[in-house]
């Protein structure tokens, strides 16, 4: 099954032999900014998705905590390629020294 999020994607990839991950990239959805559709009207030419945690607890992996992003709106997300690294690091961590919580 190949996807696609926006009419302008050109690559071709697809998402996999995975029938459990092919089955849930049929019934999902992608909604970002003004881009909100099922994947399966876009599913002709397109892109991998990508499988995001939703929280920051990574070893929390259940199925409502997931969600497929294809790779126009993952690139948008504020932690795509870790864009969001070092920002507020060090304000939390004088937090944390100081006993206080996020």
């Amino acid at each position: 099954m190949h996807v696609r999020c926006r009419p302008g994607a050109t690559r071709r990839r697809s998402v996999g032999s995975n029938p459990a991950r092919r089955r849930s990239a049929a019934a999902a959805s992608t909604t970002f900014g003004n881009i909100s559709s099922t994947l399966r009207e876009v599913a002709a030419v397109g892109l991998p998705l990508t499988l995001v945690l939703d929280h920051g607890d990574p070893t929390n992996n259940r199925r409502e905590n997931l969600r497929l992003v294809c790779p126009d709106c993952d690139s948008q997300l504020p932690t795509y390629k870790s864009r969001n690294r070092g920002k507020g690091r060090h304000f939390r961590r004088q937090r944390y020294a100081n006993g206080q919580s996020y």
